[in-house]
């Protein structure tokens, strides 16, 4: 079973699409029409990782390596990414816990006090010296009311010409619409 959403990308999404690429003869990149495929040409937002198509298996890859290296796919001994916060999933996860994901070399000494642990590593995976994390720390308020409500189906009309709401259904329409 995968340890992390990384693993379970490279699990039950890489491998059975490396399976169908070598049953298909690479003919699985063939489905569908490449130009509603979103590129860096598309993107309007800042990242260091824009968004590009994905031809072939290679770029499938390289894919899946950007969202471990996002922090989507946590190392199996830890739920924090290369800069040492914890992953997108684990973010999450806090704001569920409603506490911060805090890291204890002595997991025994919080057990008293807390229930919602997290030990990462298992019999499959061995973590030499794995602390215990522990969604233990300060407080994560949330406030419902301050979550914005979403629209199903919006339309471009809806928003308020040259707006950027509409620039960016705007944007949309065009990428995925039959014309």
């Amino acid at each position: 079973r995968p340890q992390t959403i990384g693993g379970m990308y490279i699990h039950k999404v890489l491998c059975p699409l490396a399976a169908l690429t070598v049953k298909t003869l690479g003919g699985i990149f063939t489905k569908g029409d490449p130009k509603k495929q979103i590129s860096q040409k598309h993107w309007l937002g800042n990242s260091d990782y824009p968004p590009f198509k994905i031809p072939d298996f290679r770029s499938a890859i390289q894919a899946i390596a950007t969202i471990v290296l996002e922090g989507e796919g946590s190392d199996p001994c830890s739920p924090l990414d290369e800069s040492g916060k914890p992953s997108h999933y684990f973010k999450f996860a806090e704001i569920l816990h409603g506490k911060r994901l805090v890291k204890m070399n002595d997991p025994q000494t919080l057990l008293s006090k807390c229930s919602d642990r997290f030990f990462p590593c298992d019999d499959d995976i061995p973590c030499e010296k794995s602390p215990g994390f522990f969604f233990s720390g300060r407080p994560i308020p949330f406030f419902q009311d301050d979550v914005w409500p979403t629209i199903s189906n919006p339309r471009s009309e809806m928003y308020r010409p040259g707006s950027l709401a509409r620039k960016y259904s705007d944007r949309f329409n065009k990428i995925f619409s039959d014309t």
